[in-house]
């Protein structure tokens, strides 16, 4: 059977443990974006060019190929590591760039999924797993509890 106590013990416990690393790497992520908003520097850049590339269902992926001008004036080209499909933006589109002032090559364009991608998608594979392993180490005590039980009669 499939929840048999062997299997369901070690299904339960890869759910649990991927759980977790999933949310820890969602926590980490999360306070590195955070920091990178606060501290970040704000320019407006251009779409230059949109690469495509083939992902392992051979889809075609586009990342944007962006440049801005930091605050000492200096232009700096930018190939964006979060790409989509259909493509988000077409070639010559204004974009607001969030960019380190210490590092100016490290630069995100200001959108949702560039800066809080990692930490949402983590999260939320770590918001699922979590509880489901838990459901199945714990499912025998889970069907005790809601398991009707027949009424006491005192004679």
């Amino acid at each position: 059977m499939f929840f048999q106590r062997q299997s369901r013990k070690y299904i339960g416990g890869l759910l649990i443990i991927a759980g977790s690393i999933c949310l820890f790497i969602a926590f980490v992520s999360f306070l590195y974006s955070l920091h990178f908003v606060h501290t970040a520097a704000h320019a407006n850049g251009k779409i230059l060019r949109m690469l495509e590339q083939k992902d392992k269902d051979e889809r075609t992926i586009y990342y944007p190929v962006f440049t801005f001008s930091d605050a000492q004036g200096a232009e700096h080209t930018i190939h964006s590591s979060s790409g989509s499909f259909p493509p988000a933006y077409e070639v010559g589109d204004t974009v607001p760039v969030l960019y380190s002032s210490t590092s100016p090559t490290h630069a995100k364009i200001d959108a949702y999924f560039s800066v809080w991608g990692i930490s949402t998608i983590t999260g939320i594979i770590g918001g699922i797993d979590l509880p489901a392993g838990l459901i199945v180490w714990f499912w025998p005590a889970l069907v005790g509890f809601f398991r009707r039980k027949p009424p006491v009669y005192v004679v």
